[in-house]
């Protein structure tokens, strides 16, 4: 059986986070938890590509989106 990456899996954010754009950083809120991240660069455009649900991502993001999912701030659609 083939691995599935983490890149090739439906995501969403999670509930109860509260994001706020600059041109390069976003400031997540997660209610959930309390904690507060400051995401600059990839991690940032990341978020922004899942929020607004655009496709496809891209390929080189295994290792952030799995750093994302560690955060509590994403998850695989439909969990």
């Amino acid at each position: 059986m083939a691995d599935v990456k983490p890149s090739d899996q439906a995501l969403r954010l999670k509930p109860d986070l509260h994001l706020r754009h600059w041109d390069t950083e976003t400031l997540v809120y997660n209610a959930a938890s309390g904690d507060t991240h400051l995401l600059g660069g990839q991690a940032a455009q990341l978020l922004r590509t899942i929020e607004t649900e655009t496709r496809p991502l891209p390929e080189d993001m295994d290792t952030l989106i799995n750093e994302l999912q560690g955060l509590g701030l994403i998850e695989q659609a439909g969990s």
